[in-house]
């Protein structure tokens, strides 16, 4: 009889576990159908561009006060005015397909945020930048250095969330390599400028991001050579390396000498690939 019931018993379990499994299977299935909602191949590919365009203004501040040099700050206004409307009209492609989505939408309404910190921090970097003849104030700078790093951050977050690596077009996952080399690119200048170690992990996580998509975007197309990029990557790499190497043994202040000319190759690259001109 104990025989009996402790098998009535295991069988209840293994009928209630499979109840509850199958209601997890469900529910997964559910938040699985819930988060699978993806941007169109059009709204995506804006998404990148603005992604690209807000980079190189991140860029602009940071090269504003590196090489002292006011005309950058000039190149930041620009994208931050959008006098010829093309960030408006990324943003309208944008708006009418998240709005499809509460989640997109919402997610959406936090990088408009992060944006707006962005731009009002530079801003104010900035003008203390001008009117303290090309000095920058400590405490601006490292607030501009942390808007950037939430605005690089919420895009990363928006992108994997609702881009499909997988139907994207080869110029839009092309321009997302470039976004990686150009946050790279960003979170070494920051780092120079605020010795943020976060910004070193930065760095490193974006380098490990253009490489995983470098593969994926050579698995998807085979046919097409992105050898250019994969080469800018490595110069970037090996300059940053060495320029820690030689301060951590010399007490040096970073110098980013070397790396300006690979900021530039990017930035040609970047413009080549972007569909805005």
């Amino acid at each position: 009889m104990k025989h009996i019931i402790s098998g009535l018993v295991i069988i209840s379990i293994l009928l209630i576990s499979g109840v509850v499994a199958e209601d997890s299977n469900d529910t997964v299935s559910d938040a699985t159908l819930i988060e699978s909602w993806m941007l169109d191949n059009e709204t995506a590919a804006a998404m990148i561009e603005l992604y690209a365009i807000d980079l190189r203004m991140i860029e602009d501040g940071y090269g504003a006060v590196i090489l002292k040099n006011l005309s950058e700050k000039e190149d930041f206004k620009v994208y931050t005015e959008d006098p010829d409307g093309t960030v408006d009209a990324l943003l309208d492609i944008i708006e009418a397909e998240t709005l499809k989505n509460e989640d997109a939408s919402a997610d959406l309404q936090k990088l408009y945020n992060t944006y707006d910190l962005l731009n009002a921090t530079g801003d104010q970097m900035l003008s203390s930048f001008e009117a303290n003849e090309l000095v920058a104030v400590d405490e601006e700078v490292s607030a501009y250095k942390d808007a950037a790093v939430d605005l690089t951050s919420t895009f990363d977050e928006f992108i994997a969330k609702y881009i499909d690596k997988d139907t994207i077009n080869e110029q839009a996952f092309r321009l997302l390599l470039y976004t990686h080399l150009l946050g790279a690119v960003n979170a070494q200048e920051g780092y120079v400028l605020t010795a943020d170690p976060a910004l070193s992990e930065k760095y490193v996580e974006k380098m490990a991001a253009f490489d995983a998509d470098a593969a994926a975007f050579e698995a998807r197309f085979p046919d097409v050579s992105i050898d250019e990029m994969k080469e800018l990557k490595e110069k970037a790499y090996d300059i940053v390396l060495k320029t820690i190497q030689e301060g951590s043994e010399t007490g040096a202040e970073m110098d980013l000498t070397a790396l300006m000319p690979v900021v530039i190759e990017i930035m040609d690259g970047y413009r080549q690939t972007t569909t805005l001109q």
